[in-house]
């Protein structure tokens, strides 16, 4: 295993390391051979496709993540295919997590207010 320095800030990273653990910064022409033609298990089209229905705003950034994911799967940049996936379905399930909210506050509020003016 080979170092190398990090063009961000200097630090030494091993060859094998897709971003440098002291700064984030994502190394160039670095691959892994473990994802050259299986199919990528930080997919989430699934939460994609609710969050779009759910609530379109946070659904096209899931997706925005979701295509950031999929593409580095299939460079082989297996750390990042991973850290894209999981703001993919992060950002999903805010999507859900914001419906819920307004829902519940459509179904509250009201009650709020005719209690006020009884």
């Amino acid at each position: 295993m080979t170092a190398r320095q990090c063009p961000e800030c200097g630090g030494l990273v091993a060859s094998t390391i897709e971003a440098c653990p002291h700064c984030g910064h994502i190394m160039s022409n670095v691959t892994s051979d473990a994802s050259s033609h299986g199919e990528n298990p930080y997919n989430s089209l699934g939460w994609v496709i609710l969050a779009i229905f759910l609530f379109w705003p946070l659904g096209l950034v899931s997706l925005y993540y979701h295509i950031k994911s999929e593409d580095n799967w299939d460079r082989g940049k297996v750390a990042i295919a991973e850290m894209y996936g999981k703001y993919s379905r992060r950002f999903a399930k805010y999507s859900v997590y914001a419906v819920l909210v307004a829902l519940a506050i459509g179904i509250f509020l009201p009650f709020l207010f005719l209690g006020m003016f009884a």
